[in-house]
């Protein structure tokens, strides 16, 4: 119980870098660095997610891995509520993922 921090969707871009990677995996991997930061700004760990939400342009099966395996490295052991949703676009063209996170804000005493 406790405070939850709620992220809205993270995309696949950073600070100093003009350029969205192409790939789905590598635009996971950027996702994923940003769910870092926003862990990051409240203290908290992967430990500490209760949940994530991923939106996923034209979402096959066969992309599971390109979003899976940059996923799991990022939460570890971590096991929090997951779901995937497919949609035909994102705010922006070159965008292929975008993800929503909540999270337990930690007792800072």
């Amino acid at each position: 119980s406790g405070p939850l921090a709620i992220f809205s969707g993270q995309i696949a871009v950073e600070q100093h870098v003009d350029h969205v990677p192409v790939s789905l995996r590598e635009q996971t991997g950027t996702v994923c660095r940003n769910l870092r930061h926003c862990l990051d700004s409240i203290g908290a760990s992967t430990a500490d997610i209760v949940s994530l939400r991923a939106y996923i342009v034209d979402w096959s099966p066969e992309k599971a891995a390109e979003v899976f395996e940059p996923l799991i490295a990022f939460l570890g052991d971590a096991m929090p509520a997951m779901t995937g949703i497919g949609v035909s676009a994102l705010f922006s063209p070159e965008l292929r993922i975008e993800i929503e996170m909540v999270a337990r804000v930690p007792d800072q005493s």
